[in-house]
């Protein structure tokens, strides 16, 4: 099997994009990894969400339909404000027996994945460190850290680590900031156990029918050889434009994977169907694959299916997020995307398609849903594997809901916070010609005026991201 590098330096022209094309990377944002104290880049490691969400009651006098998704239950933990912060062997449990000891044990659990002595993927700062805790807030110098961090904790919109942590974590913290912010009798915390190892990935295994191998990577703009340099103090969206390296050959992309070079200033990547005519002109385009902390390693699909990718000159964007605040040296990166390509198609092509819903935003609170009826060319259903909702800002909870023969079943139903935009998987559910699929998009909003659908963050918008198959069989109102 053959395998290929690619490097191109971008654009000047895309280089530095306008508030256009920065807007439009927030279209598909994954998740991300670290919690932050405020930072707009921040993130953390996503909790495992039931995407298909669970029934409502079907109208008096109907059965259920067996070919609509079933129930699913959700689970909680309890508090446990009297755990103790774990020990190195032969320690006593005097050594460490204060809050701020207990504290110290949460923030390494939960935290220093990337909030450690080195900085991963955008994190702002440390949080080793009583001194650290104390330290003024990037976003807020009115407050410390540990305010900052106490206030994201409990954050309903938007909570840090998006999804929350443990009952139990929350109660150690809390109880720590009961006291305000003391650091115990031992500052140092001696004999507190190490942060937990991570859990070890098993090894990504490529699809034994990939053909050819294709790695896209960032670069300098004079020298493709050459890194692409974030200057310090910066947060960047370059883009860079490729030919597909398969030339003008139809194919499939079985599974991808990232390829991260300098962690600490890399915060996400989108690979995209270059267009430059969406919205009137400027970056646009099907979103393909993507990746930011908290993704899985490698990505593949069902056996049957591949995923569709465009042919010819200038037809990949790679749209990549640099995160270099707060720190006072250039960063240097090469990170990008692995492709394993087929030239022999499986049999299903899977695409993108982006359900669309009413962006306004009203003072307060809204509620919006916007429904579509399903129209399917040349098949009897179409088959959904994922899903990921879109807004902006304001934006607090997505649902995307399959009405069929009078019944209700919910595919996703869950919070949203714009710094923790995730693709959902979905258990191959069939959607048929007919069927009504709502697009629930809530917003919070504070502003004092209604904000309404645009391309700029400060603006709204309202999706639910399908990647379905096959590809070109199915409409829903007006789709992207």
């Amino acid at each position: 099997m053959a395998r290929t590098t690619i490097t191109l330096a971008p654009d000047d022209s895309l280089a530095q994009p306008s508030a256009r094309a920065a807007a439009l990377l927030g279209w598909l944002v994954l998740s991300l990894a670290c919690s932050s104290e405020g930072s707009p880049a921040s993130g953390s490691a996503a909790p495992d969400v039931d995407p298909m969400g669970t029934n409502t009651t079907p109208p008096a006098g109907t059965s259920p339909d067996p070919s609509l998704p079933g129930q699913a239950s959700a689970g909680g933990s309890e508090a446990n404000p009297a755990a103790q912060a774990p020990l190195d062997p032969g320690t006593s449990a005097g050594a460490v027996d204060s809050d701020w000891c207990r504290a110290l044990g949460v923030f390494r659990e939960n935290c220093q994945s990337c909030h450690g002595s080195e900085l991963r993927f955008g994190a702002p700062m440390p949080l080793t460190s009583f001194d650290e805790l104390q330290a003024t807030s990037v976003s807020d110098t009115e407050q410390s850290v540990a305010q900052r961090v106490q206030a994201r904790i409990h954050d309903a919109a938007r909570p840090m680590p998006p999804g929350g942590m443990p009952a139990e974590d929350l109660a150690l913290l809390d109880a720590w900031f009961a006291t305000g912010s003391t650091p115990g009798a031992d500052v140092t915390c001696a004999g507190l156990a190490p942060a937990s190892a991570p859990t070890e990935t098993p090894e990504f295994a490529w699809p034994s029918d990939c053909e050819e191998f294709y790695t896209l990577t960032t670069s300098s703009r004079s020298d493709s050889a050459a890194k692409y340099v974030v200057a310090p103090g910066t947060e960047e969206h370059p883009q860079f434009i490729f030919d597909a390296p398969w030339g003008d050959d139809e194919v499939q992309v079985l599974a991808y994977r990232p390829v991260t070079d300098n962690a600490r200033v890399l915060h996400h990547w989108i690979l995209y169907e270059n267009d430059t005519s969406l919205f009137g002109g400027g970056l646009g385009g099907k979103f393909l694959v993507g990746w930011a902390p908290g993704s899985p390693g490698g990505t593949g699909f069902p056996d049957d299916v591949g995923l569709y990718m465009p042919n010819g000159a200038g037809s990949l964007r790679l749209d990549v997020h640099y995160y270099n605040l707060g720190n006072a040296e250039p960063a240097s990166d090469q990170s990008g995307v692995e492709l394993c390509i087929t030239r022999t198609p499986r049999p299903q092509t899977a695409t993108v398609v982006g359900l669309t819903g009413d962006a306004t935003a009203r003072v307060g609170r809204s509620d919006n849903a916007t429904p579509c009826t399903v129209n399917l060319t040349g098949t009897d259903a179409v088959t959904f594997l994922s899903v990921s909702p879109h807004m902006h800002k304001l934006g607090v909870h997505a649902k995307l809901d399959l009405t069929r023969s009078g019944q209700t079943s919910s595919l996703h139903d869950a919070p949203f916070d714009f710094e923790d935009q995730q693709i959902y998987t979905l258990d191959d559910v069939a959607i048929r010609d007919g069927d009504v699929l709502t697009t629930t998009c809530s917003f919070e909003n504070d502003t004092g005026r209604t904000v309404r659908f645009g391309q700029n963050s400060d603006d709204e918008m309202c999706f639910n991201f399908v990647t379905y198959y096959p590809m070109g069989a199915f409409q829903c109102g007006f789709s992207l």
